[in-house]
């Protein structure tokens, strides 16, 4: 069967993939979940396996036209959804962007099929004058969609939103399937008409401006809340060290009110023990100890904002009858600027807040947050009891308390925090205990 395989049949079949690899590794090179090396192994394995099969198919000839047709598009869309998978964050986008390229497939495929209707393809082998015109619109074309993927899919990979994502991917889903039905077979020896390559141009460029308009709107959504986010992350900070401030003020003054009565309540005291009214002296002593203010302030670390904001979502527990323990003293180290910082730890206790308050039985609602440095890396891990239910949607958890646009943002903003300072966050679920991680470098 594999001699049967015409070598120019071969290039065609490459040209279907081969070119958004290039692209792909060429715009989220940063993003890759493996080394460079092993990336490139695996794509070209994959390339190289999506040739073999439908080459294999087509040499059985076992196949009708639209059938042989039907299973090449499926098979590179799956091949171009696994490949997707190399790269980090992609998470269920991979089905949308092995959607997307699949148009620009056709495109070159139908210009080249244009070209080919006005020469004697019989004077060459088959397939050869299909595929030396597909190379070249491919070459005129790879720098456009580089350029378009670069500035704009590149950015949306960053927006979090399931429903949106599923959104464009049943639209362009929807237009796929419109333009693969105007599909013919014999494409490669006698070309398209004109008429045929509007409609193909017409349904690219609807596909294209569609899902630029729903990444743009989401792109502003996601650039007004982050804006807003860390907005309120600074006036939450400005506020409690603030409010710190007077509470220690406070203290400072309390203080000196004591010092300057200390000397009265001393003289009274041991008047009380010289006359042996020692009942009368524990009484006096127990009651001045009653009327001494708690001191309300916190000292959980060294980082004045971040002390105050600690101290902050430990009253809220407290409120909540949650068992709060804190060691984050290494939080004092930190060189991560404190609006960064805040935005993690704001959203995690937050998350793990709202969590605990769904605890039915109060002396299961318990958190513990805890930094440690080790040479140039932080790590923050918050653990919280939660009612063993969990909501999801694709890789996001969601709260309960955020509309459908923004919901899990708070997980997505630490997400994005973490990799600002090349880090990472896990997630781990056991025994009712939710457990998040997050790796930052300072």
């Amino acid at each position: 069967m594999l001699s049967n395989i015409n070598p120019w049949y071969m290039l065609t079949l490459t040209l279907d993939s081969l070119p958004f690899s290039i692209i792909l590794f060429c715009v989220f090179k940063d993003r890759l979940r493996y080394n460079l090396t092993f990336s490139i192994l695996i794509a070209t394995l994959a390339d190289m396996a999506y040739d073999l099969v439908v080459a294999c198919m087509q040499a059985s000839g076992r196949f009708s036209g639209m059938q042989l047709i039907g299973m090449r598009l499926g098979t590179l869309f799956v091949g171009l959804s696994l490949k997707f998978l190399i790269f980090k964050g992609f998470k269920y986008k991979n089905i949308y962007l092995a959607f997307s390229c699949l148009p620009y497939m056709i495109i070159i495929l139908s210009m080249s099929a244009l070209f080919i209707g006005n020469i004697d393809t019989t004077r060459f082998p088959e397939y050869m004058p299909i595929s030396l015109f597909r190379l070249g619109f491919t070459l005129i074309l790879a720098y456009p969609i580089y350029v378009y993927w670069k500035n704009f899919l590149y950015p949306s990979i960053d927006i979090d939103n399931p429903r949106i994502w599923t959104i464009v991917t049943v639209i362009q889903f929807i237009l796929n399937v419109g333009i693969c039905s105007n599909l013919r077979t014999d494409y490669y020896s006698n070309g398209i008409e004109s008429t045929g390559m509007v409609l193909f141009v017409t349904m690219l460029i609807a596909s294209v401006s569609v899902c630029v308009l729903f990444f743009y709107s989401m792109m502003q959504i996601q650039s007004v809340t982050k804006l807003e986010e860390y907005q309120k992350r600074e006036e939450m900070l400005l506020g409690l060290q603030q409010s710190q401030y007077k509470a220690i003020n406070e203290n400072i003054e309390q203080m000196r009110h004591l010092r300057h009565d200390m000397r009265h309540h001393i003289n009274l005291v041991s008047n009380l023990l010289e006359n042996d009214q020692i009942e009368e002296a524990k009484k006096y002593i127990a009651d001045y100890n009653a009327s001494i203010p708690v001191n309300s302030t916190y000292l959980l670390c060294s980082n004045p904002a971040i002390n105050a904001l600690l101290g902050h979502y430990s009253d809220m527990a407290k409120e909540s009858g949650i068992d709060m323990q804190i060691s984050a003293q290494a939080l004092g180290e930190s060189t991560i600027p404190d609006t960064d910082m805040s935005i993690v730890l704001g959203n995690s206790i937050e998350n793990a807040i709202e969590a605990c308050r769904a605890v039915e039985d109060p002396s299961q609602r318990s958190i513990k947050v805890a930094a440690t440095i080790n040479g140039r890396r932080i790590y923050l891990t918050v653990d919280n009891t939660f009612n063993g239910t969990i909501q999801r949607e694709g890789y996001n958890f969601l709260s309960s308390k955020r509309d459908y646009l923004t919901h899990g943002y708070g997980l997505s903003s630490i997400e994005a925090v973490a990799e600002k300072y090349y880090g990472q966050i896990r997630t781990d679920i056991k025994d009712n205990i939710f457990s998040l991680s997050v790796m930052m470098k300072m």
